[in-house]
């Protein structure tokens, strides 16, 4: 019952990973075409930063509001959806070591982080985004799948 409902929230988070990722830009969106005009989506004539009202007669928000709305952002975002920030955490752990980690590694990294009774959800999150296996040296490796590897 309780890796049911864990397998559950995994595929919720992970799918939320997914389309988190698909309303990312590609890296190849910036790159400057030959005629030197960038190929961003929605391309408009930019304004320096900080430069007067805007298009409705508001003045622009200055670096410092900026931040502060994003840190206002990002916290409400792992406020609101733990597991998708814990999705989000597990696959930037694993991709900073390369796209594969052994499964040592992974308890180190997240043991103080998890809750007490959340070890289903964490090995169902991770088996979404992983894909295991165990080596001649008899450690288990979990590498990212393809389409979690950006």
């Amino acid at each position: 019952l309780v890796e049911g409902e864990a397998d559950r929230v995994a595929k919720q988070a992970v799918e939320k990973l997914r389309e988190s990722q698909r309303e990312c830009w590609r890296p190849t969106s910036g790159i400057p075409t030959f005629t030197g005009v960038n190929g961003a989506r929605n391309f408009q004539p930019t304004k320096r930063f900080g430069s007067g009202p805007g298009k409705l007669g508001v003045a622009t928000m200055s670096s410092k509001e900026l931040i502060e709305q994003i840190r206002k952002r990002n916290c409400t975002v792992d406020a609101k959806e733990p597991d998708l920030a814990l999705v989000q955490d597990i696959r930037e752990f694993v991709s900073s070591q390369g796209g594969t980690v052994n499964t040592k590694q992974i308890i180190s990294r997240f043991e103080g982080r998890l809750a007490e009774g959340s070890s289903p959800l964490f090995k169902s999150l991770l088996g979404k985004i992983c894909t295991f296996y165990r080596a001649p040296d008899k450690l288990g490796y979990w590498t990212l799948k393809d389409e979690f590897n950006w």
